[in-house]
């Protein structure tokens, strides 16, 4: 019984640290000399040749295959937290973020995060 509580318990946090907010594209092909090629990828006019990994201004970390590019948050979602007297602040210079006291933003807050 403790074993089955055990995975239970593993299976809930596997799951909840596997929630990031990521999206899929499909990359566009063109017919070249009879090969079909990739074009590369595109995200909000930056553009990506074939096997790169980037981060966007907007703080996804994106990879760029084949077939498809991959983009999922660089941060996670804090989650879990005392909303009353703490707040969230996103740097988007250093792509983080953080949970502060209101009334002090030098004192974290503790919380959780998603993705």
């Amino acid at each position: 019984m403790k074993c089955i509580l055990a995975v239970l318990i593993a299976c809930g946090i596997f799951v909840s640290l596997c929630h990031a907010a990521c999206f899929n594209q499909i990359i566009e092909k063109t017919i070249v000399n009879g090969k079909l090629i990739s074009k590369g990828c595109e995200y909000n006019g930056e553009f990506a040749d074939v096997g790169t990994r980037w981060r966007t201004k907007d703080c996804l970390n994106c990879d760029c295959g084949s077939e498809s590019m991959r983009c999922c948050n660089a941060h996670g979602t804090p989650r879990d937290f005392d909303k009353k007297t703490c707040k969230v602040v996103y740097d988007k210079e250093a792509c983080t973020v953080t949970v502060v006291k209101k009334k002090n933003p030098s004192i974290q807050c503790a919380h959780s995060s998603v993705g």
